[in-house]
Parts: C-alpha cells; structure tokens; sequence
C-alpha cells in the first residue's frame, strides 16, 4: 500500500515541478522519488515495477482530476 500512496505523491509533484512537454523528465522524476523513499523503508521494487506503479496512479489521477503526462 505504501507504495501506491508513493507513487499519487509522485505524480502530482512531478506535474508541479515539471511542464506538459516535459514528460519523460516527470516519470524519471516520480520513478527516481518513489524508488529513494522506498529505499528508507528498506523496501526494494524493480524500476519497471515502480514504473507500473506510477503509471497506475496517473491513471486514477487522470480520471479524478483530468491530469496528463
């Protein structure tokens, strides 16, 4: 679970920090934030699986908010 709650904060940080035409940058941003933060916990998660992760909650994000990578 705390993986997903990482991966939502990820994504609404890396549409702050980042523009729409930057979209390569907001994955490795959110990729790069959920994997360092897992790593406190001792939790180890393959890049394509956090990949999975964060894509996951762009899409709820999408649905809810009408956000775009």
């Amino acid at each position: 679970d705390i993986i997903r709650q990482l991966a939502t904060v990820a994504v609404y940080a890396a549409q702050q920090l980042y523009n729409a035409e930057e979209t390569q940058k907001k994955k490795e941003y959110a990729i790069t934030y959920v994997k360092n933060e897992l790593e406190k916990y001792d939790i180890t998660f393959s890049e394509d699986a956090i990949s999975t992760y964060i894509e996951g909650a762009l899409k709820d994000i999408k649905v809810s908010d009408g956000a775009q990578w």
